[in-house]
């Protein structure tokens, strides 16, 4: 098969119909470049297709594990895990932009009005974020989520508000 380009749409759509069809195991992304015989890339615009917009429209939850790779599954706990997963990588680029970025921008110009707006901003939504992990449903294995409760200007001993305010 031609591997030119094909519209998002159209990788997505053979990604879809591939994991539909695997139901209700799921593909790895090897098993849907086989199964679909469209490339590593194109099967990476399907997942992405099928996350913007096919999921919600065919009221089908996208999962990945690292065993039974892409599924359509109907179990709720494997919908809270993934959304947990997604959650936490989010969390975390985000205390990295904070922490790499955003705070030593303020430090470094500490009357930077924007830089004060942003760190503010990132700072509540780590705090959401952190409160979706913590309220997550828990697993059968026991183990609570592996998350710490991170206000990254409250470690520091203070908030970075009020540290610029103060030099």
């Amino acid at each position: 098969m031609s591997r030119g380009a094909l519209p998002k749409a159209v990788t997505g759509e053979r990604v879809r119909l591939a994991l539909v069809e695997a139901r209700p195991g799921g593909l790895t992304t090897k098993e849907l470049i086989a199964v679909t015989e469209l490339s590593l890339y194109q099967v990476r615009n399907g997942i992405r297709w099928i996350r913007e917009a096919a999921a919600a429209q065919h009221r089908t939850p996208l999962t990945w594990t690292r065993l039974g790779g892409w599924s359509f599954t109907d179990d709720l706990s494997a919908w809270i895990d993934f959304e947990t997963h997604d959650v936490r990588i989010s969390l975390s680029r985000l205390r990295l932009i904070l922490t790499g970025t955003a705070l030593p921008h303020q430090e470094r110009l500490p009357d930077d009005q924007y830089a004060a707006l942003v760190v503010q901003q990132l700072n509540s939504t780590i705090g959401l974020l952190d409160f979706l992990i913590r309220n997550a449903p828990q697993k059968q294995t026991g183990r609570g989520p592996r998350t710490r409760n991170l206000n990254i200007a409250a470690e520091r001993g203070s908030s970075p508000l009020e540290s610029s305010r103060k030099e």
